[in-house]
């Protein structure tokens, strides 16, 4: 048997353990709240975190590009022009809309037609491709 036995017991931490998932994923939320916008790597830790929480707006950008690319230019011309005139009436926008506010409401758009399969409406293809 080695020297550590099964009743060996390590005395409990003396510090409080820090998250450092949870302090970067509240930094993210603060830098989000006050409107910026962060491309994060698929395999970095707080884009689970993100998604994990409510309260948080994550666009995997593969899944949003696929989409953009499946709807004639006309139909997503219109989708555009329709998510500045939404964006500009939002609270604190002042008639104004940025990139950034357009692509959240795309892909809350595109989240709720795929949601209600209605994905193929705004796609031109047979549903259920």
């Amino acid at each position: 048997m080695n020297s550590l036995s099964s009743t060996t017991s390590l005395p409990a931490p003396s510090a409080k353990i820090f998250d450092f998932t949870a302090a970067a994923l509240s930094a993210h939320k603060k830098r989000q709240d006050a409107g910026v916008f962060e491309v994060l790597h698929a395999s970095n830790p707080l884009v689970a975190a993100a998604k994990a929480d409510p309260s948080m707006a994550v666009v995997d950008a593969d899944w949003f590009l696929a989409i953009v690319d499946r709807i004639p230019e006309e139909k997503l011309q219109g989708l555009v022009d329709l998510m500045i005139l939404v964006g500009s009436t939002l609270p604190g926008a002042n008639g104004t809309t940025n990139a950034n506010t357009v692509t959240w409401l795309l892909a809350d758009f595109f989240r709720c037609a795929e949601r209600e399969g209605q994905l193929h409406t705004l796609t031109g293809e047979p549903k259920g491709t």
